[in-house]
């Protein structure tokens, strides 16, 4: 049942990447799916999204709730499957928490070179 579910995991995944580059134009900003994943009983399907920048976020999120009914159907007519999981979006923040935790790294490695002898 697990390799089934990374199976459709990755068909959604891939299936909904593809339909948001042709049904949503975004404007001076890039929207990936990151990751999918769905529950056992194939109700439902969490779609992990990334955005750069990362400050659009929020925007990007309203924009997919409302735009969710259409992507919906698109992957309904898309993969022939019963259940069709609910998409439901979530912003994927782990590139802006790599990033701020790659910033801290250096930070204190720079602290750490400014030290002198005495």
């Amino acid at each position: 049942m697990l390799n089934r579910i990374t199976k459709i995991n990755e068909l959604i995944k891939d299936e909904l990447g593809r339909l948001l580059g042709l049904e949503i134009k975004f404007h001076h900003v890039l929207v990936t799916v990151s990751r999918v994943e769905t529950t056992k009983n194939l109700r439902r399907a969490l779609v992990f999204f990334s955005v750069y920048p990362f400050e659009r976020a929020g925007e990007i999120l309203e924009l997919l709730d409302k735009k969710k009914a259409l992507l919906q159907r698109r992957l309904a007519d898309r993969l022939f499957m019963r259940p069709l999981p609910l998409i439901h979006f979530v912003v994927d923040d782990f590139q802006e928490k790599a990033g701020f935790i790659d910033n801290l790294i250096k930070q204190s490695k720079g602290h750490g070179r400014k030290r002198t002898k005495t």
